[in-house]
């Protein structure tokens, strides 16, 4: 017998007296030791079917089917039960760690309470063991940050705590539901090949949800593939990948950025360089507020990019690529030089700053965390254009249609609001307020890292097509190689705060000089 069996599952919401059926008989089973795949793109009903498994859908939710844990009927049971299963016998680890991690509480507490729960470890035998958790999933110095809180570490650390409190209680299965997505190439293939270990030597049986293909042919013995709620194939990893039958399972095989970006004109325009620049945060102890050291962000940064170019910034998270970002637009303090065409920004005042606002836009990794929940579509995208004054005879609404169609967006959808859209639509949200502004330069920070591997192509050309368009100048932060290869003109690669190398996309991918850019790309697969 299977230690997680599904059989028949049937998930259904009840929204504004309507039923939304999310899954239609969904059947698939977990062995010990095994890893099982279930691949699809946002929507197909991958997570929805997870979270059925221990009733964690909520009251809204209509289950039926059958879910059983070593014999065990997890669906209908009571509430003693489910909770001695969950986090015990049966563990999560979440994409998104800020809404699964109390910001109130630090990491030792958090990590605590769950020994304390279903182990009776506390006090010194607990700390032993989180010291040990952290120090497995790669959290440098562990002894630091047992006191931190959650919005003191980088996005890729709050990921790995997240996967520390899931393995806590040696769980006999895991469920995790794209737990690598925010997490740099080098980390990420730390993680899987620490998942696999503890598989192997725990015979844990590991449920790995994700729309990232290369990871699944790394891992899985076996693989569901789901679109619309239901599974349209499965099978063994390799006959899958070798000889897939369904259409959606060869058009997510097919799905993975290529090509290069467009030359660069000999005469373009330098639109943003920077001289020795220097991010430093001081470390201030005592009742004075002291400062004792520094936080060594960024060191020594030298750049330059020209309009229609791609700079590709790479790095693990904590190497300063968004920190440098930041001070590349005056929205942090840095030492050195920064010039925006021929403008020493540096000299300007904050009114003067207003310009340059305009001209040099930023798209978030997050577009659900950076587009306001209370504002329309229309709202989002047309708010700078009041701002800044931006073809003040013409209406806002005409001028928010057109960057919805440029971006791919159909205007009729303008007065709906974020959470009616799907992840790769919002992030063409971001872009479009951006675009609509008519920027010189446009930063992405992480822009794709959160999409599912079709919709990450489609953001790719997206952004391909407006730079040729427009003669866009980017700076393209991110840990996705095969994304920085297809946008990039130019690399920088970056480590704790230093710039360690810096070419042509070719000769960075092709010829790398230094080992740790030779480590990023092998990790890259």
């Amino acid at each position: 017998m299977s230690v997680l069996e599904v059989r028949d599952l049937r998930v259904a919401f009840r929204q504004d007296g309507r039923r939304i059926e999310a899954v239609h008989g969904v059947s698939f089973s977990v062995d010990r030791g095994e890893t099982v795949a279930l691949v699809g793109e946002s929507g197909s009903g991958k997570s929805v079917s997870a979270l059925s498994t221990l009733s964690l859908l909520g009251e809204t939710a209509e289950v039926s089917g059958s879910v059983t844990y070593n014999g065990q009927q997890m669906i209908g049971a009571s509430e003693a039960d489910l909770r001695r299963v969950r986090g015990n016998d049966i563990s999560f680890i979440f994409q998104e760690p800020m809404t699964s991690l109390n910001p109130l509480h630090t990491l030792e507490k958090q990590l605590g309470e769950s020994l304390a729960l279903h182990q009776g470890l506390v006090g010194a035998a607990a700390q032993a063991r989180i010291l040990d958790l952290l120090t497995k999933v790669g959290i440098r110095d562990p002894e630091t940050r047992l006191s931190a809180y959650p919005h003191q570490l980088s996005g890729g650390q709050r990921q790995r705590v997240m996967i520390a409190m899931a393995l806590a209680n040696k769980p006999d299965i895991l469920i995790a539901d794209e737990p690598t997505t925010a997490l740099d190439v080098t980390i990420q293939a730390q993680i899987l090949e620490l998942l696999a270990e503890l598989k192997d030597a725990e015979g844990m049986g590991l449920l790995f949800i994700t729309h990232d293909l290369g990871i699944v042919r790394r891992i899985a013995d076996r693989v569901c593939v789901m679109k619309d709620g239901e599974i349209v194939e499965t099978g063994p990893t390799e006959t899958i990948f070798a000889d897939p039958r369904h259409p959606y399972t060869r058009k997510l095989l097919a799905a993975e950025p290529s090509g290069e970006p467009d030359p660069v004109a000999e005469s373009a325009e330098e639109i943003l360089t920077a001289d020795h620049l220097k991010v430093w945060f001081p470390i201030q102890k005592g009742l004075m507020r002291k400062t004792v050291d520094h936080v060594r962000a960024v060191n020594d940064a030298s750049l330059a990019v020209r309009a229609g170019e791609t700079l590709g910034i790479v790095g693990e998270s904590g190497s300063g690529k968004t920190t440098l970002a930041l001070a590349l637009m005056r929205l942090i303090a840095s030492e050195g030089g920064i010039r925006f065409r021929d403008d020493d920004v540096r000299k300007w005042s904050t009114r003067e700053l207003r310009r340059l606002r305009k001209d040099m836009q930023i798209v978030f990794q997050d577009p659900f965390g950076s587009l306001s929940p209370r504002m329309t579509c229309a709202q989002i995208i047309g708010e700078g254009l009041a701002v800044h004054r931006v073809d003040p005879d013409r209406a806002r609404r005409d001028l928010v249609a057109e960057a919805m169609r440029e971006t791919g967006l159909d205007p009729a959808a303008m007065d709906r609001y974020p959470h009616e859209f799907s992840g790769g639509q919002r992030q063409r949200i971001a872009i479009a307020r951006a675009m609509v502004l008519h920027p010189r330069l446009l930063v992405l920070d992480e822009p794709t890292s959160a999409l599912d591997m079709t919709v990450q192509v489609q953001i790719v050309n997206l952004l391909r097509d407006l730079q040729r368009k427009h003669g866009l100048a980017y700076l393209f932060i991110s840990h996705d190689l095969k994304v920085v290869r297809a946008m990039s003109h130019k690399v920088m690669v970056m480590k704790q705060g230093d710039v360690v190398e810096t070419g042509t996309a070719e000769e960075i991918f092709e010829r790398p000089k230094t080992d740790y850019t030779r480590a990023l790309i092998a990790a890259a697969g």
